[in-house]
């Protein structure tokens, strides 16, 4: 057997697949937009929410989400993320 080379966090592994749904792209779309949507899945996540005001998913809408155990110093989640693009 050959040996692995191994995965590092700093090499920015990635992954990427391909998948077929059956359902309008509407119906698609409402789904990938509920920022609550994966907590309800996850035992670690543990929501997120919109900042500024949004209540979508749009250019410049930042969001922000965690995990109970990963927050900073001042209780803040770790992830904080603005669509650029």
């Amino acid at each position: 057997m050959q040996d692995q080379p191994e995965l590092r966090y700093r090499d920015c592994p990635t992954t990427q697949a391909d998948l077929v749904i059956a359902a309008p792209p509407p119906v698609v779309w409402a789904l990938v937009c509920d920022i609550q949507l994966p907590a309800r899945f996850s035992s670690e996540f543990d929501g997120g929410q919109w900042l500024d005001g949004a209540s979508r998913p749009a250019l410049g809408v930042a969001h922000e989400g965690g995990v109970p155990r990963a927050r900073d110093q001042r209780g803040h989640p770790y992830l904080h993320a603005r669509a650029l693009r």
